[in-house]
């Protein structure tokens, strides 16, 4: 039994390991309202002790540096994870995005194969027509030289400047059509 008032001497408390002085009631003494007092004051101590804890102040260092090793730790491997899921995703986007760049290439020289296609084939029939045309006109000349009236070989004159007016008005829609398709096929986009 010790006498209230000791102070200096240290009480142990089994569930806690902690070492508190006893500073006022101690829960030995013979008055049950000292007793009470000491025990809630113990309460409180456990409590504070609890609070501590949980807030990361401990009393020895050791605790407090284990548990930071361990913070670090998880934050490192965190950290590793979350930059190993960033480069997989960055991989994955980049290569995503090159091969939606390669389909679109494949489509837009399908695209191009398909427009050169079809002006070489304009290209021929042009040829196809003007040269008819032509052959047409050079066969009208030895017609006119058969001709002695001279309205018939002035009528003879004016057709064939329209014809061959007709064949130059062709060539230049064609010349036309073929720098309007190299202008379009030049700008980007």
């Amino acid at each position: 039994m010790n006498p209230s008032g000791n102070l200096g001497l240290l009480e142990q408390d089994g569930d806690e390991h902690l070492a508190t002085p006893i500073l006022g009631p101690s829960v030995h003494s013979d008055n049950p309202q000292e007793r009470i007092q000491a025990r809630r004051l113990r309460i409180a101590a456990r409590q504070e002790a609890r609070r501590r804890e949980a807030l990361g102040e401990y009393l020895d260092g050791k605790k407090e540096s284990e548990e930071e090793q361990s913070k670090s730790y998880k934050q490192k491997e965190e950290s590793r994870l979350k930059l190993t899921k960033l480069l997989l995703c960055g991989t994955e986007l980049v290569t995503n995005i090159q091969m939606a760049t390669d389909v679109r290439e494949i489509h837009r020289r399908i695209e191009e194969e398909e427009i050169k296609r079809q002006r070489l084939e304009k290209l021929e029939n042009e040829l196809k027509t003007s040269q008819d045309k032509f052959d047409e006109i050079s066969g009208k000349w030895e017609e006119g030289k058969q001709k002695r009236i001279p309205q018939q070989l002035w009528e003879m004159l004016n057709s064939q400047q329209l014809h061959c007016a007709g064949l130059i008005e062709d060539k230049n829609k064609l010349i036309n059509e073929l720098q309007q398709a190299r202008g379009r096929s030049l700008r980007p986009g």
